[in-house]
């Protein structure tokens, strides 16, 4: 980034600031949402997980096979 604009620097940097900020709020909300409706302990490791993939805390990584592809 340093052979952009200061000013476009600044700007992507406020953008980052922001989303990063609209995640936060939007996991809190979530969670409090599924406290409120007796879920807040998820108790399993495939909930925490999934809780993690939709909040963008785990990526989801596909087969890309090169050869053979089993399913």
């Amino acid at each position: 980034m340093p052979s952009l604009p200061s000013q476009w620097r600044n700007e992507l940097q406020r953008i980052k600031t922001a989303c990063n900020s609209f995640a936060r709020d939007y996991a809190a909300h979530l969670l409090a949402a599924l406290d409120g409706k007796g879920l807040g302990d998820p108790g399993t490791d495939r909930f925490v997980q999934a809780l993690d993939l939709l909040l963008g805390k785990r990526q989801i990584y596909f087969q890309q096979p090169k050869h053979f592809f089993f399913s």
